[in-house]
């Protein structure tokens, strides 16, 4: 009876351990996703930084021309 006492317990413990594990990786795959959503959103801001650039660009061009005619 003490056998299988120690080994539902042996069990037990590997199991908990095995939660243990999976949580810790749970873990570091949301902080992973965390640092690939905020690179996204840099890369949205630099991009959306760049369109301005070129649509202020193009308003210059478009005057320039506007004033030479």
């Amino acid at each position: 009876m003490k056998e299988k006492l120690t080994k539902i317990n042996q069990f037990i413990q590997e199991e908990n351990e095995g939660l243990q594990e999976l949580t810790r990786k749970r873990s570091e795959v949301e902080k992973d996703a965390d640092d690939v959503g905020n690179i996204v959103y840099s890369l949205r801001d630099k991009i959306s930084e760049i369109d301005k650039i070129v649509a202020d660009e193009d308003s210059r061009i478009k005057s320039f021309k506007g004033s030479k005619s």
